[in-house]
């Protein structure tokens, strides 16, 4: 097996958010032209989150678990357009991880 390889680090909308959860575009009422994720290229890892070295939080660590309710990985509506299907729909972006494996 591949080892992968860091490739970004993105904004995704809730509608990807939610797919990448395991919510079908049905389930989440996603009405647009655009496929969740669809930006992404076959074969890449996605993981929710970001990377530790991006986050600026001062307690690295927040309880057991690292940055969790730092508020880092999440920004209020946003208007960039989402890393993951190119919505250019305002709203709140997740931060997600992306990993390339080669064949």
């Amino acid at each position: 097996m591949s080892t992968p390889t860091f490739t970004f680090q993105g904004w995704v909308c809730e509608d990807c958010w939610l797919t990448h959860a395991g919510f079908d575009r049905h389930e989440i009422g996603h009405d647009t032209d655009v496929e969740p994720l669809g930006l992404i290229e076959e074969g890449t890892v996605v993981f929710a989150g970001i990377t530790d070295d991006a986050h600026e939080c001062e307690d690295r660590w927040i309880g057991h678990r690292p940055h969790i309710g730092c508020g880092e990985e999440v920004r209020d509506f946003a208007t960039s357009p989402c890393d993951g299907c190119g919505s250019r729909l305002a709203g709140t972006r997740y931060g997600m991880t992306f990993w390339s494996v080669a064949a």
